[in-house]
């Protein structure tokens, strides 16, 4: 449950009150009969927007690594945008536009490349927790596959995407098959923030990913 107010005619206050961990009350009830309810709790948290400013404030118990998930979530949820990092230079793989199947996959003609797909996501929930989830799909399925996964076997009131990082990423690049030996394909793994096995792959094929990880906005190194 969020609620929303407008003060000043500039400040927005959200109060949220998200469900804490489920327990059991046990206590009387009106006859004195010792009873034990389930029941499922909420706390506060308080986020303050400044749009003039551009500026947020969280009240909420935690330390940095929630207030960062914290942050994160309200931008996604509120303002519809990722929050830039504190450093780009320290985060060059964003792999969080992965989470859409609409991301695409634009490659030019000269390059020869029929397919580029997403065959493996881990999902890392935000808010300090060690949670993780990977979805792997098949290699035989229709390229959307891991799409199709996300929409069958995660439950999106529970874990909405604003909730959900893309910590590591596998992709596959299918060339044009030319009928001069066996078809070129190339596999790689890219971790956040700054990790890939690139590098053990040929140096033409490396580098034809390489190209294409930064026109894609994946590898953001340099960026300002």
């Amino acid at each position: 449950t969020v609620d929303h107010y407008l003060r000043t005619e500039r400040y927005h206050y959200f109060f949220a009150y998200p469900d804490d961990y489920a327990n059991t009350y046990v206590g009387h009830d009106e006859q004195a009969r010792l009873v034990r309810r389930p029941q499922t709790p909420a706390f506060e948290v308080v986020f303050i927007f400044d749009p003039q400013e551009s500026v947020i404030d969280i009240y909420a118990q935690g330390g940095k690594p929630v207030h960062e998930s914290l942050q994160t979530i309200f931008c996604r949820t509120i303002l519809g945008q990722e929050l830039p990092p504190d450093t780009l230079h320290n985060h060059p793989y964003e792999l969080n536009g992965l989470k859409s199947r609409d991301f695409g996959f634009p490659t030019d003609p000269e390059d020869g490349i029929e397919e580029v797909r997403v065959r493996k996501l881990r999902l890392s929930v935000l808010g300090g927790s060690k949670r993780r989830i990977t979805l792997e799909a098949d290699p035989a399925a229709h390229k959307d596959d891991i799409y199709n996964m996300m929409s069958n076997y995660l439950n999106r009131l529970n874990l909405p995407e604003s909730v959900v990082n893309v910590t590591q990423a596998t992709l596959s690049f299918r060339w044009v098959n030319t009928g001069q030996g066996r078809q070129q394909t190339l596999t790689f793994d890219l971790s956040f923030p700054d990790s890939s096995n690139l590098k053990s792959k040929r140096e033409e094929q490396r580098h034809v990913a390489e190209k294409y990880l930064k026109q894609w906005g994946i590898d953001r190194a340099g960026v300002t």
